[in-house]
């Protein structure tokens, strides 16, 4: 709150053009946040496909090791 009552000695609230700059550079700032949270959500939900596709193929990949283990000890 500090840093604010320092700022507002600076800016007189009458320039509404410098506040105007402030308002566009803080509403371009939040739409370049949000669009960093939608990559970062995509990013995890196509890290989640990936690992979920990995865990299919590791659960066949067991299954046809245990078959194997099992047609080893069934043959001797």
């Amino acid at each position: 709150m500090k840093y604010f009552k320092k700022f507002m000695k600076f800016v007189k609230l009458s320039n509404l053009k410098f506040l105007s700059h402030i308002s566009n550079y803080i509403t371009l700032y939040c739409i370049v946040l949000r669009c960093i949270v939608w990559q970062a959500e995509k990013k995890v939900k196509e890290l989640q496909n990936e690992l979920d596709d990995l865990s299919q193929r590791l659960d066949e990949a067991g299954g046809a090791t245990q078959a194997q283990v099992s047609r080893a000890h069934t043959s001797t």
